[in-house]
């Protein structure tokens, strides 16, 4: 496990490919989106749950198209946190929230190709390349 105080430092730890992060919403050096939008980047992208006693509801609501999994309202007693994880780790992710984002900016046949490609390049990812592995995903 790692842990960083910064965005700064977040970036660096993502070369390392993390499967979860635990992000606070509000860092100190820059937006937490930054750090999210970086773990989009990755293949396969890490789990991600935010917390935060300083988010608003509009942003808690817009966390699920930046790839977040799950939103905690602090304080929270650790046995909740890992109640979350055991959820994020058991769910599969929703795609309605990336879907109506997109609605009104691109096509629905678009929208369609990039999740298939976005599924496939996931799953290739998760099975180390291999496509017949990848298929059984």
């Amino acid at each position: 496990m790692d842990e960083a105080a910064s965005v700064e430092q977040a970036l660096v730890l993502m070369s390392s490919h993390p499967d979860l992060l635990l992000l606070e919403f509000r860092l100190p050096d820059a937006p937490a989106t930054v750090v999210l939008q970086a773990a989009q980047a990755l293949l396969p992208n890490p789990l991600v749950i935010v917390m935060s006693s300083e988010a608003t509801p509009e942003d808690a609501f817009e966390l699920p198209s930046l790839g977040v999994r799950a939103f905690l309202q602090k304080p929270f007693a650790m046995p909740r946190l890992w109640v979350v994880i055991d959820q994020v780790l058991e769910s599969r992710p929703v795609l309605a929230p990336l879907a109506r984002a997109l609605v009104g900016h691109q096509s629905v046949h678009d929208v369609q190709i990039e999740v298939r490609s976005a599924m496939v390049q996931q799953a290739l990812a998760l099975a180390d390349g291999n496509r017949s592995s990848a298929a059984r995903l």
